[in-house]
């Protein structure tokens, strides 16, 4: 519990999360009312959306370097099959 600057009150801030969760880390304001004087136990529950979902999903990006990779595969396939037509018109020739 703290007090969130000039907002004086009850403020909470997740400092752990799951394995696979964003921590959130803004402080959160919470109002407790109780009509007696007793100690009161308050329970919460956070429910995080797991990384890569909602809004804690990663921007979509293009993926980059693929396209050089079919490109380059490409050319050498035919510059093998290039050299096995070359050579193949050769050993016709001599024959």
């Amino acid at each position: 519990m703290s007090s969130e600057g000039n907002n004086p009150g009850i403020w909470i801030r997740e400092t752990a999360a799951p394995e696979g969760y964003r921590v959130i880390t803004e402080w959160i304001p919470v109002n407790v009312t109780a009509s007696y004087a007793e100690s009161l136990t308050v329970r919460i529950t956070v429910l995080n959306e797991p990384l890569g979902t909602g809004t804690n999903r990663p921007p979509n990006l293009p993926q980059t370097g693929t396209m050089i990779v079919t490109l380059t595969g490409a050319g050498i396939t035919l510059i093998i099959t290039g050299f096995v037509i070359v050579q193949v018109k050769r050993k016709q020739q001599h024959s």
